[in-house]
């Protein structure tokens, strides 16, 4: 059994009911759907089905090129989306934040992964064949809609990654992304936990990690950040849009 097809089998039958996992805590795709409009016994009947695993830091959910084969929902952590090259270049075209979806544009399209999956930080993550997941597509139109939605919401983010690419520079690109993780932070004014490695980072923004590291240090002299080991403290908000090119907030 070669590497991509011993990962992939590892998500199949194994685990527990995600029903099981939901009543310890665990995820809930119901509250999902039910937060999107569907009733609750539409909700309930896609949450069936599903089984758990729990994955840590560098697990493949699938790689790129493979056949889709099902459905995965993140319920806790975190899991990069990779594309990569013939020359082994890589590039994070999307980082997945629980509660969420993935692989959904493969298998609906019924074309191969166009990237690979890998888990950031240790993440519960359920899963669902392709067969069940098709027979409730069928049967429900209003789950359909509701997946179409969430596609062209992608589709934009898509186009918003390019634009970003090909029109902002790194400096741009990296402080958009600090903003970003600031306003998603749970606790506002404190010191924001960059969980990305440098690496990480530079496939993010699509540069090197010295030139990520360059930079950093460029936003630390000019008084916009801080840097303290892993953890970045913002000095000046309104500079630091305003180096993103962000709409600048009123004090």
């Amino acid at each position: 059994m070669n590497e991509d097809n011993a990962s992939e089998s590892s998500c199949r039958p194994a685990g527990r009911p995600c029903a099981v996992a939901a009543k310890r805590g665990g995820c809930s795709i119901e509250r999902w759907c039910a937060a999107r409009g569907m009733s609750a016994s539409q909700s309930s009947g896609f949450a069936a089905g599903w089984r758990q695993n729990r994955y840590g830091r560098g697990n493949v959910l699938f790689y790129q090129g493979n056949e889709p084969f099902a459905l995965f929902f993140l319920c806790t952590g975190r899991v990069k989306i990779v594309r990569a090259d013939r020359d082994g270049r890589r590039q994070i075209v999307r980082i997945v934040r629980a509660p969420d979806f993935i692989g959904e544009r493969s298998l609906i399209a019924r074309h191969p992964y166009h990237a690979t999956a890998e888990i950031m930080a240790d993440a519960d993550v359920c899963v669902i064949d392709s067969a069940r997941f098709f027979k409730f597509w069928g049967e429900r139109p209003e789950f359909a809609r509701v997946f179409a939605q969430r596609l062209a919401i992608n589709l934009g983010d898509v186009q918003d990654l390019a634009s970003d690419l090909a029109l902002h520079t790194i400096r741009e690109r990296l402080t958009k992304f600090i903003a970003g993780e600031l306003e998603s932070a749970p606790k506002p004014g404190a010191a924001l936990l960059l969980n990305e490695s440098r690496q990480e980072l530079a496939e993010i923004l699509g540069t090197s990690p010295e030139v990520v590291s360059r930079t950093l240090r460029e936003l630390v002299d000019s008084k916009i950040i801080a840097l303290e080991g892993r953890r970045v403290r913002v000095l000046d908000g309104q500079r630091l849009r305003l180096a993103a090119r962000l709409p600048v907030r009123a004090a």
